[in-house]
């Protein structure tokens, strides 16, 4: 009854004490911080999949005449689905070829020749202008207007609908692109002289500031890491969130008073079920007098009455010994002392004793049942219900019995033993074990070569990228494909196309060193070696030693008409770069597509690129 009254109470303080901690400031700006600084990753790699975009429009339109450009660069765009609000190409001062949105940004890409530069436009949104040589030997600009839609979502931990977002250049402090409700402020310059200063020195953080009408503001900054994205930009770019202060705390006070009123009703409902159990115990004593003192009972009903519980409890204890003499388990009481006090009928099966030889026996003294006194102690130490020991007890023909023994505490300080045997269950789960094992063996290995076959190594390449992800580390692959195989087999024959199969199982498995190197047969010509933590030097010292080793079995075996070409790539997975599983394939193909046969072996073109360009590698 204390329990239930008071539990919601103490549940009731725990809400209170958390709802008040998260209407506070400082929790506030670590939230907004944590928010602006993963938004910048993820805005950083949008701008990185646009820019990429763009390149690939500035390479399509190249040498083309300038009334061709828009539409060759528009019809690329479009089928990558990116939002674009405006395309527009500028040639010289003359007039435009097509649109005229960012016509003050052609000086500035002409200048940053290959690269890409970035500007505000409240029309256009964010605009991307990179030069383009055209066909008369002229440089063009195309400027690419990309509505503000293309913004990755914010991940604030609570719903703000008034938080503002600004992209902005950190050199002179001009606002590229603002939503939702600033697009207005696309364009202008940004009047916080300190805020820009933390932003050129890559910092982030959270700082205040007031709005035209007085109101304070939180302002969340991150700068964008635009360097790693890949594509080479000409200027930097930060994130800001902005976010009404006084907004944020209304909601955290709403949120709070509902968070009180749920844990005050569930305060009230204890109290209630509380005075509920207490009443009913206090009137069950006065119903009990009432009801002796509604009749004359005489002495003999009265005895009777006082009798019948001794007769219950007798024939109760009859109906468990009849229980215990039937059951298939052996039943042991044990005195304070451990010393056998009775003995049930089925010690004769499990230990070949009769009962009476097993009586007044120290368990103790009992070879083997060392684990069953481990109980023991953990009972008498308060324990109410230790884990069953299971140990090999010692049979009367000196063989061994299998048991599984759980104790319990008896109100005189003994102890009451239930053994069963258990060797049939555990040969049964020893067996099942053993053909769970094989099944699994034998569904991901690789029969002819004894290597993982590609169920095998797509579970483990998943893997060891996601170690790769978090850790930051790189991860390569290298790629063993024999030139025409199924003609080679034909002219070894059956016997001798295996033989040439095992033996590259054993070498690719002789050239891995580290513990997480992985070999696999792919498909029935490709192999691959799975090095994690690689980068592309240590890669290529593995192709080598695979090189040597094909060349090596070849020569052993004089099979002069096999050929093989070998290929590797390497990756570093980016944290938001997506699965790079398709990408680390793609580069080692590729690699093993640009080899040229040399006596049976090939050279290695290994390439280290980041994951996020796997769709760029399987476009090419």
């Amino acid at each position: 009854m204390l329990l239930a009254a008071v539990l919601p109470l103490a549940v009731y303080l725990a809400v209170s004490a958390e709802a008040t901690r998260h209407a506070t400031l400082g929790w506030l700006e670590t939230e907004l911080q944590d928010a602006a600084a993963q938004a910048a990753v993820r805005e950083a790699a949008e701008l990185a999949r646009v820019g990429r975009l763009v390149q690939a429009g500035t390479e399509e339109a190249a040498g083309l005449p300038v009334a061709m450009l828009c539409g060759a660069v528009r019809q690329l765009l479009e089928a990558a689905s990116v939002p674009v609000a405006a395309i527009a190409v500028h040639h010289g001062d003359a007039v435009p070829a097509c649109g005229s949105v960012g016509a003050a940004q052609v000086g500035a890409a002409l200048a940053a020749g290959g690269a890409i530069t970035m500007a505000g436009d409240a029309q256009g949104g964010l605009l991307l202008a990179q030069a383009i040589p055209v066909g008369d030997g002229t440089v063009a600009v195309l400027t690419v207007g990309l509505e503000p839609a293309h913004l990755p979502p914010l991940g604030l931990p609570l719903r703000r609908d008034q938080a503002g977002r600004l992209l902005v250049d950190p050199d002179d402090g001009m606002v590229l692109v603002a939503m939702p409700g600033h697009a207005a402020r696309a364009g202008q310059g940004l009047a916080m002289p300190r805020l820009l200063a933390a932003l050129r020195g890559g910092q982030a953080g959270v700082a205040q500031a007031r709005d035209a009408a007085g109101g304070l503001r939180l302002v969340g900054h991150a700068a964008l890491p635009l360097e790693a994205a890949g594509i080479r930009f000409a200027g930097r770019a930060a994130l800001l969130i902005e976010l009404p202060y006084d907004a944020l705390l209304a909601e955290a006070d709403a949120r709070r008073r509902d968070q009180l009123v749920a844990a005050g009703t569930l305060a009230a409902l204890g109290v209630l079920i509380a005075w509920l159990m207490a009443r009913r115990w206090l009137m069950r004593p006065l119903r009990g007098e009432g009801e002796e003192g509604s009749g004359a009972a005489s002495h003999e009903a009265r005895a009777l009455a006082a009798l019948r519980p001794a007769g219950m409890w007798l024939r109760h204890q009859g109906d468990l010994a009849a229980v215990v003499d039937a059951a298939g388990e052996m039943f042991l009481r044990l005195d304070p002392d451990l010393r056998v006090t009775f003995a049930s009928p089925a010690t004769r099966a499990l230990l070949g004793y009769a009962p009476a030889e097993v009586e007044d026996a120290e368990l103790t003294n009992e070879p083997g049942w060392e684990a069953c006194l481990v109980q023991i102690a953990a009972l008498r130490q308060g324990e109410m219900s230790p884990a069953p020991s299971r140990f090999m007890a010692r049979r009367r023909d000196d063989g061994e019995v299998a048991l599984e023994v759980r104790a319990r505490r008896l109100a005189d300080g003994g102890f009451m033993l239930a053994c069963r045997d258990i060797g049939v269950e555990m040969a049964l789960q020893r067996a099942l074990e053993e053909a769970q094992q094989g099944l699994a063996a034998l569904s991901l290995t690789d029969k002819p070569t004894g290597l993982a076959n590609r169920k095998r190594f797509d579970e483990a390449l998943a893997q060891e990228l996601g170690r790769a992800r978090r850790a930051q580390e790189p991860i390569s692959l290298v790629l063993l494909r024999l030139e025409d195989w199924p003609g080679c087999a034909a002219k070894l024959g059956p016997q001798q196309a295996e033989v040439a199969l095992q033996q590259i199982g054993r070498l690719l498995t002789g050239v891995l060193r580290r513990p997480g190197d992985f070999a696999a047969r792919l498909d029935e010509a490709l192999f691959a070696v799975l090095l994690p933590t690689t980068d592309r030097i240590g890669a290529q010292r593995v192709a080598e030693r695979v090189r040597e080793a094909v060349a090596e079995a070849w020569r052993q075996l004089s099979h002069a008409g096999l050929a093989a070409r070998i290929g590797a790539g390497s990756v570093l997975p980016l944290v938001d770069g997506g699965d790079p599983a398709d990408g680390l394939l793609a580069l080692a193909e590729r690699a093993l597509r640009e080899e040229e046969a040399a006596h049976g072996t090939a050279l290695l073109t290994p390439r280290l690129v980041a994951a996020g360009a796997a769709a760029a590698l399987q476009a090419s």
